[in-house]
């Protein structure tokens, strides 16, 4: 009986080296064991792969992330060198129960067929083989795509601890500032107290000096005050007694007004019936002047001479009365505009005297 052995002999074998291989005579020695020491040693290999590039993301944390970053990576990479283990262990493990459970039947089954080896060429083993091929492929694939994404994973942790450590840097500047500018600010506010404090005295001072003031002011406004109240008192009498006097005054100038303006139109009133008698006069005059004229007129076939008409005694007469009457005339006439003047200047006075 012959049984698949996975020893340290095998080192150089592949990992499938009659996957496709012909069935036939194919030994159990020349198939070598699926789970011998060149399978183990690429699993290890690639274990301490990921488990060296593990290592190396988690030491190229950067130190600003502090010990709770450096904790972080080191269960990281704990957790992944465990992984690792778990499957290498569970794969071997996994296999090898296969194994012992394909040999324990074929030990207890029949003896009159010879027992098949794992690799011979069977219609369940190729097809499990090539199942088992797939299966490692893939698990070797998910490995690989685990690998990439925690690569990506620890290729961002690191960018973004290169940004966190750049924004620290930038806070202890930032904080650096803040510190500089507030130790100007606490001097700043400190002269500013010292300044307050000195106006508040001089304000102080400023304050009784002008309470001092406003007092005095406020003894002054009051004696002004009182000394306003007299001169309005004193001014409202003498405003009253001048009313008064001017009143009495305005009407006396007022009678002396209307008396003169009374006595003028009386004397208007005369001279104007003077002006009517002579202006009778003289229409009656000019009337018997076209009478003599008529009479001339009649008389003219008489043709008396000039010398005769002007040696009449009535011719005479007439001129000297109408020379009379231009007279009179005239002096009515020059009487009338003075005391039409005059009686303009009353009236401009009385006016005056009214609007004021």
């Amino acid at each position: 009986m012959r049984r698949a052995t996975v020893g340290p002999g095998a080192k150089d074998s592949p990992l499938f080296p009659s996957a496709r291989a012909p069935s036939g005579n194919s030994s159990r020695g020349r198939n070598g064991g699926l789970f011998s020491s060149s399978s183990s040693s690429s699993g290890d290999s690639d274990v301490s792969d990921g488990e060296s590039d593990g290592n190396q993301r988690v030491g190229a944390v950067p130190p600003l992330l502090g010990a709770t970053a450096r904790s972080r990576s080191a269960n990281m990479q704990s957790n992944f060198v465990s992984g690792g283990d778990f499957r290498r262990r569970t794969m071997f493990s996994t296999s090898t129960t296969s194994l012992n459970s394909s040999v324990g039947a074929t030990d207890n089954g029949g003896h009159s067929t010879e027992r098949k080896g794992l690799f011979e060429n069977d219609d369940d083993a190729g097809d499990s083989l090539e199942t088992f091929h797939e299966r490692v492929k893939l698990r070797q694939s998910k490995k690989q795509s685990e690998m990439k994404a925690l690569k990506a994973q620890m290729e961002m942790v690191q960018q973004h601890a290169e940004e966190l450590e750049t924004r620290l840097n930038e806070a202890y500047k930032e904080k650096e500032e803040f510190a500089i500018r507030t130790k100007e600010c606490q001097r700043i506010i400190e002269k500013r107290n010292k300044q307050l404090m000195k106006a508040s005295e001089k304000m102080a001072r400023h304050s009784e000096q002008y309470e001092l003031q406003t007092a005095e002011l406020q003894t002054r406004l009051t004696a002004m005050t009182g000394q306003c109240d007299q001169l309005r008192t004193d001014a409202a009498t003498t405003e009253e007694k001048n009313r008064r006097e001017n009143e009495v005054k305005e009407q006396e100038v007022q009678r002396h007004l209307e008396t003169l303006i009374k006595k003028h139109e009386k004397a208007l009133q005369a001279a104007q019936n003077q002006i009517r008698e002579q202006q009778h006069e003289n229409e009656a005059l000019v009337k018997k002047l076209r009478d003599v004229e008529q009479l001339l007129k009649t008389t003219v076939h008489q043709k008396p001479t000039a010398m005769e008409v002007m040696a009449s005694a009535e011719y005479q007469s007439l001129v000297t009365r109408c020379e009379n009457a231009e007279a009179i005339s005239r002096g009515l006439n020059f009487q009338l505009e003075k005391e039409q003047q005059e009686k303009k200047y009353l009236r401009k006075q009385l006016t005056a005297l009214q609007e004021t």
